[in-house]
Formats: C-alpha cells, sequence, structure tokens
C-alpha cells in the first residue's frame, strides 16, 4: 500500500527540485523535505489525497514566509534582521541577538574600527563574523523546521493552517540564544586562541600580575566561563595551597593544573523551618559582583549544585535578571580600564552541567524578554527565582536512605540529567528543568522547560544532552574530567532517504560542551575514549613492574580521589583490579607497543571489579544489558558469566596487597567485571564483545589457543548521549514551546 506521507513528499521533490543526495545534495533541501514528510506522517490520519497535500504545502509556505521575516529570501538569506553581517536590514528586537561582529572581535587587542580591510587583522575579524552569520543561519533554520513538526501542537493554531509565529519565535530566540552562548563565549579557550585544542596553551599566551588571586590575562575578551582549574604555570603560591584554596595536580615542571578548592563553603537551608548551615560545594567561585547571588546548595550538598539565590532587593523589584545579566556580561570595564572578562578572576569557574544550567537559564530570560516585554519578563522571572519548593536530602553520602526535607530555591544550576545507566526515567527533583510536577498551580511546576527520555530522532538544536564515557573511566582516571559532557546539540540534519524518511543522521549531528569545540559527535566519543585508553596505558606499566617483582601479583587496589566525583562516592572504600584466569589456556598477553622493556607478559586475564552502583543500576543485570564488554552472573543463575552458563564464579583472591573475598552468592548480584584484556581470536571480529564468542566456545568444550591483547577502547564502547537499553531513547533537557504565554 502506498504511503501518504511519501506521495506528498514526491509531489514537492518533482515541483521544487530539491537534491535530497548526492554531491550536489542541500542542506535547506534535506531539512525541508523532512518538514514536509514529518508534518504529512503526522496528518495523514484525518486527512488524505489532495487535502492532505494542500494542507502540508500551506504549512511549508507558512514557514518560509516566516524566515523571510527573519533572514530574508533565501537561498541568499543576506536581507533580514538577524543577519546584519550580510548587509540585512530591520529591527532585531529588544533585546537584540548576540552582536556577531562584536564577538568576532575575540581578542583584548582587536581593532574597534575594522574599516581599512587590507589589514590582515581585520579581515580575519571580518571573516570570523561571516562564519559565524553562516552558522546562525544554517541553525536557525534546523530550529524552525523542526519544531514546525516536532512541537506541531504549540506552534499551529487550533484551526490548524496559521503559525503561531509569537510561540516560535520564542522557541527560536531561546535555542538560537543558548548554542550562541555555548559556541561563542565559552567554547574552547584553545580554538578561541587559534591553538589545537587538546594541546595545553603556552605560557606565553598568558600574562599574570603579581598576585595570586587577580591580574590573569590570557588575551581573550569575550570569554564568560572557566573550569575551575589554572594551568600549573599559574602563580599559585605555597600557602594558597596549605590554606586549601587550591588543590596541586600539577607536575612540578610546570604541567597539570591546580584545581580551585571551596568545598568548605558554607550556606543554609530551612530545616524544619529553622535555617542550618551545611558544608557544600566543589570548585565553583563567580566574580565578586556576581557572587552574593549564587551559594552552594543545602539541597544538593555532596554533589554539584549552585542556589540561584537573588537578594532581597532584587527579587522585590522584579530584577532578580540583573544577577543573570551580570554573569553573561562582557560590555562593562573594570577599574584598569580593561574588559570586565579579560581577567580570568572575573570569570565564573563552574562546571560543564551547572554552565549549560546557566546558559539554558540566561537563554529563557531573552525568551521571555522578547515575548512579554522587558519589565513584565524580569517580573517572570522573579517569581520564578522567588519559589521554594521542598526535597528530601541525604546529608550523609554513606547513609543515602536517610533524608531530611529541607526548603530550597526553585533556580538551581545543577546536573539536571540523569547520569548513568540506560533505562532510567528523567529526573524528578522539583527544579526548574527537573521537574516533573504537573499540577500547574504546584510551587515545583515548570512551565518553561522539558525534562524528558524521548526518540533520538526527534533530537533539536541546543538540547541539552549528556555524553557518558564509560563507567570504567572512573576508574582508571579517578581525577579526570571526562567522565561525562554535558553538551548541546549545535547541528542536526535528517537522513530523508527512501524508507527512512524521518530518521536523524546521526553521523552529522554536532555537539558542543563547556570549554570544547564543536565536534561532530563521533569524534567526541574517540576523544572521550582516548583518553581513557591513555589513562589504561599506565595501568599496563603498573601490573608489567609488579608482576616483575612478585610472580603472584593478582590485586591492584586504587584508593578513591581525595575528592571524590559523585559517582565515586557511591562505591566501596576501594577501587579493585583483579587477575582471574576462567581457563588455564589464557596465559599470554601481547601488547601492541612495548611496555616496561616488555611487548608479552605471562599472564592470564585481568579485571576491573565494579559496583553496579558505579552506574546507577538497580541489579548488575541492568549493567550487563547497558554496558558492552561487561560480564557477570546472571540474575537467574548465579554461576553465569556474560550471561552464559555453565562458567565457575570467582572465589578469592590473596596478593601481597590484601585479600579480596568474594561470596558467590551474593557477588554477581551487585558486581560486574569489565576486562583489561580480551581472547585475540575474537577481538577483531567482534569488537564490541570478544568474552562473549570466546564463552560460547568454552561451552561446547572446545580448546581456543589464542592470546590476550588489550581491550579496544573506541567510540564503540563509550555510551555517549545514547541509553542502550534503547538505542533509540534519549534523556534531554529542551525548552518547553507554549501557545499561549502570560
Amino acid at each position: 500500500m502506498a504511503d501518504p506521507a511519501e506521495d506528498v513528499l514526491q509531489q514537492f521533490i518533482t515541483a521544487e527540485g530539491w537534491r535530497l543526495t548526492g554531491k550536489n545534495s542541500s542542506r535547506e533541501h534535506r531539512l525541508r523535505a523532512w518538514f514536509v514528510w514529518s508534518r504529512a506522517d503526522a496528518l495523514k490520519a484525518s486527512l488524505s489525497g489532495g487535502a492532505l497535500f494542500t494542507r502540508v504545502k500551506n504549512d511549508h509556505d507558512k514557514l518560509l514566509e516566516y524566515l523571510k521575516t527573519k533572514f530574508g529570501p533565501g537561498p541568499k538569506y543576506d536581507s533580514g534582521p538577524l543577519v546584519p553581517v550580510r548587509s540585512g536590514t530591520g529591527p532585531d528586537g529588544n533585546p537584540p541577538h548576540l552582536d556577531l561582529l562584536d564577538l568576532a572581535r575575540r581578542r583584548v587587542d582587536d581593532p574597534t574600527d575594522l574599516s581599512d580591510t587590507s589589514k590582515p587583522r581585520i579581515a580575519q575579524i571580518l571573516a570570523r563574523a561571516r562564519r559565524f552569520t553562516s552558522d546562525r543561519v544554517r541553525r536557525a533554520l534546523e530550529i524552525v523546521w523542526r519544531s514546525a513538526a516536532i512541537e506541531a501542537s504549540a506552534l499551529w493554531t487550533a484551526a490548524g493552517l496559521d503559525l503561531n509565529s509569537v510561540a516560535m519565535d520564542e522557541i527560536l530566540n531561546r535555542r538560537l540564544r543558548a548554542v550562541e552562548r555555548i559556541t561563542l563565549n565559552i567554547a574552547s579557550q584553545n580554538s578561541m586562541l587559534n591553538l589545537h585544542d587538546p594541546d595545553e596553551i603556552p605560557p606565553s599566551k598568558w600574562q599574570f600580575g603579581a598576585s595570586s588571586s587577580q591580574d590573569w590575562f590570557d588575551g581573550l575578551r569575550v570569554r564568560v566561563f572557566e573550569y575551575p582549574y589554572a594551568p600549573g604555570y599559574a602563580p599559585v603560591t605555597q600557602q594558597d595551597i596549605d590554606t586549601g584554596t587550591w588543590l596541586d595536580q600539577t607536575d612540578g615542571a610546570g604541567g597539570g593544573a591546580f584545581e580551585h578548592n571551596s568545598r568548605n563553603v558554607g550556606t543554609r537551608v530551612q530545616v524544619g523551618g529553622t535555617n542550618t548551615p551545611v558544608t557544600a560545594g566543589t570548585g565553583w567561585r563567580f566574580a565578586a559582583r556576581e557572587q552574593p547571588h549564587w551559594e552552594a546548595s543545602g539541597g544538593d550538598p555532596i554533589l554539584n549544585r549552585i542556589d540561584f539565590v537573588p537578594k532581597t532587593a532584587l527579587l522585590s523589584d522584579g530584577q532578580a535578571a540583573t544577577a543573570v545579566d551580570n554573569v553573561f556580561d562582557i560590555s562593562s570595564t573594570a577599574a584598569d580600564g580593561k574588559p570586565i572578562r579579560a581577567d580570568f578572576w572575573n570569570r565564573a569557574w563552574m562546571w560543564c552541567e551547572q554552565a549549560i544550567s546557566a546558559l539554558s537559564v540566561e537563554a529563557l530570560l531573552f525568551g521571555l524578554r522578547r515575548r512579554l516585554g522587558v519589565s513584565a519578563a524580569n517580573a517572570k522571572f522573579a517569581s520564578l527565582a522567588a519559589r521554594r519548593p521542598q526535597v528530601d536530602v541525604a546529608f550523609d553520602f554513606q547513609q543515602p536512605s536517610v533524608t531530611t526535607t529541607v526548603q530550597v530555591p526553585f533556580v538551581a544550576l545543577d546536573q539536571h540529567l540523569d547520569p548513568l545507566i540506560p533505562g532510567q526515567q528523567p529526573l524528578g527533583n522539583g527544579l526548574l528543568m527537573s521537574s516533573q510536577e504537573t499540577n500547574p498551580a504546584g510551587v515545583s511546576f515548570d512551565p518553561h522547560f522539558s525534562n524528558t527520555l524521548e526518540s533520538k530522532d526527534q533530537l533539536q538544536v541546543a538540547d541539552w544532552v549528556r555524553a557518558n564515557n564509560a563507567g570504567i573511566y572512573y576508574h582508571v582516571a579517578r581525577r579526570g574530567a571526562w567522565g561525562a559532557e554535558n553538551a548541546l546539540i549545535t547541528d542536526v540534519q535528517p537522513k530523508v532517504s527512501q524508507g527512512d524518511r524521518g530518521a536523524l543522521n546521526f553521523e552529522s549531528i554536532k555537539i558542543q560542551g563547556h570549554g570544547t569545540k564543536e565536534h561532530r559527535y563521533n569524534d567526541l566519543l574517540d576523544y572521550m575514549a582516548g583518553v581513557m585508553d591513555s589513562a589504561m596505558r599506565q595501568l599496563w606499566r603498573v601490573i608489567v613492574s609488579n608482576r616483575k617483582l612478585d610472580p603472584n601479583f593478582s590485586l591492584i587496589i586504587l584508593n578513591r580521589p581525595d575528592h571524590p566525583s559523585p559517582t565515586a562516592v557511591v562505591q566501596a572504600d576501594r577501587f579493585l583490579i583483579i587477575q582471574w584466569t576462567p581457563f588455564a589456556e589464557l596465559n599470554n598477553i601481547v601488547f601492541p607497543e612495548p611496555v616496561g622493556g616488555a611487548s608479552t607478559l605471562q599472564s592470564g586475564p585481568w579485571w576491573f571489579v565494579m559496583h553496579r552502583k558505579i552506574f546507577h543500576g538497580a541489579t548488575a543485570e541492568d549493567v550487563l544489558q547497558g554496558y558492552p564488554k561487561t560480564i557477570g552472573g546472571s540474575a537467574s543463575n548465579p554461576n553465569a558469566v556474560s550471561k552464559i552458563p555453565g562458567i565457575a564464579v570467582l572465589h578469592t583472591l590473596t596478593a601481597p596487597e590484601g585479600t579480596f573475598n568474594i561470596d558467590p552468592n551474593t557477588f554477581w548480584n551487585d558486581h560486574v567485571l569489565f576486562p583489561m584484556f580480551e581472547p585475540a581470536v575474537f577481538s577483531e571480529t567482534n569488537a564490541r564483545d570478544a568474552w562473549g564468542p570466546y564463552f560460547n566456545k568454552k561451552r561446547q568444550g572446545s580448546a581456543v589457543a589464542t592470546a590476550l591483547v588489550p581491550t579496544p577502547l573506541d567510540h564503540n564502547m563509550v555510551p555517549g548521549i545514547l541509553r542502550r537499553s534503547s538505542a533509540s531513547s534519549i534523556l534531554a533537557v529542551k525548552p518547553k514551546v507554549s501557545a499561549t504565554l502570560t
């Protein structure tokens, strides 16, 4: 039977001459074709034949007219108010979108007079501004065409024939604002300085004053956020370290970094109606002007939440928005006349989840101002900031079941996405961006964001997603910063291929986080895996060097970090790596390069012992289902390994480092093993699970002559933004589209 949506699309392709495939294919044509097919597919149950085509044609043409008001007619898009760099005309609105020409002047010493285009520096600035403008048009097209189909119930009038341009304006403004902030104001410091991204910034790019707490300049004027790290050559004093202001993670030769330490920052929360002090916080810090309005959260005392607590004067006159504006201000100057953000100490220091929370809040404020007017929007935002929902909090991570009800601010910078294990539901902690309250009258009801588990094909530009590294990263790189990357989607392209019209081309997705450049999705996963692989190679050296000293060496005990990550907190007191040989034939490891002077090692395989809580899993079986290469006992058969029955379980390991006892009746309920090495014979043919085929052979009674090789740690190992229990599901925080807003 013919598909009515396909029939409609074919009529458009013929009439419009769209180029969807091949060398000369058009990105914009694919977007419009995706919209046509998606809209027809959604309407075909109620409309048919000519009526269906007419309705989709109406909607398609209305969107073209809408885009013309923003960018002028395609394909040049050079005469609307959002493309002034292309000589666009007309008022942008109040407040205006970001000034792309100004943001192209990234450095403090970039000239303000750009009239002499023969000068190389000026030519570079203008070329950068044109590129920023092309990016704006590309992203706006993706936002408009995809939102008009995915959010159709809010963006088309009840009669269905007219576009709700006011609602579309808000969603375009909010999404475009957030994605431009992350790409232009908090991108990789290296990329802003025209350096290769992974390289450490050389000391020559910095100018340090005499103080260890001000006057640190990297030459950038438009950068608003940093991670709470300083380079290893920064003028941090021994007193700074002794007093705990900075944690020394340098290598003694100017490499590594200092980590800012504000874990002893105190705040106060309402517990039973009484102000009670708690100790909380990580390394975050705001500049002096902004600091009074942001506090370590009593609602999340062991993790990373920062509460927005604007002072009473700001709330009383409806100007809580000022406290947010100040965080993103790049136009003010400091007392020395330099741009305020030129000094590293005048930028906000925060982690990726906090940064994207802040971007989302500022983009919401921008969208409300454009829709309601500045005064009304400021008052509405102040009412959000004044809310104080009650939540249950565990103040002691050693006793997570013991909770206290506390009153916390509704607006907070936090990890609003559920962190790790696949298959879970969105968070519901009663805050803006992560509340699941459905009663509009409730103090925890969120009218502006959706926190949902949705199909990956519904992703849109500026959706907030979290790309998770493999769970073993927290074992291998205990102080590392690449356990996950909270990021915004910056580019999406549909496939629009025959038989797969509604699907998203995942290879084309681009993603960007706090302090990164814009990555293609798989490139980001490769980078995350590469960081993990480098750390794993250090552990090879530990095994080889200790095995030379003691042939019976079979257990590595890794202490927890001094300041464990939220994921590390839930684990046992020690990280364990064990040598366990399920079959004697597995006795030779071959390295891809010499390790400690040797290319081979006489040893059975080594494994990470991993508690299910590192993945936030309810059972070990959850982890086996969700993460490749893990092996463990089946819930239905405690003697099963890698869900294959018939393999004996572990019992006790003894080594000079200590004894690790395993109770076969309970161990597999809570633990899985991840292999550092795997059977070489299966490594190439089935990169996602070499141990499964090996155990299958052993079940058949076969001898398998094979050496062991290091487990490949590539992007296949990195869960990324996909939920492995349902490969089509993604958790995302996204702007909520409202047909009406008062």
